[in-house]
């Protein structure tokens, strides 16, 4: 489970980084599709949350 994890975690870690985009300038005709791909980002980080810590019963 933990390499599971890892390995996930790693995969966020690069879809965050290609996501910001870091050292460029988002200019006004991107910020769609910048948002757009941090929302992508954000809602495989809350799947990555459900599957690693499941709600209690």
């Amino acid at each position: 489970m933990i390499k599971k994890t890892r390995s996930a975690s790693e995969r966020l870690e690069r879809e965050i980084e290609v996501a910001l985009d870091p050292g460029h300038f988002v200019g006004d005709g991107a910020c769609y599709s910048f948002v757009s791909d941090l929302e992508e980002v954000e809602d495989d980080i809350g799947t990555l949350i459900a599957e690693t810590f499941p709600a209690p019963m």
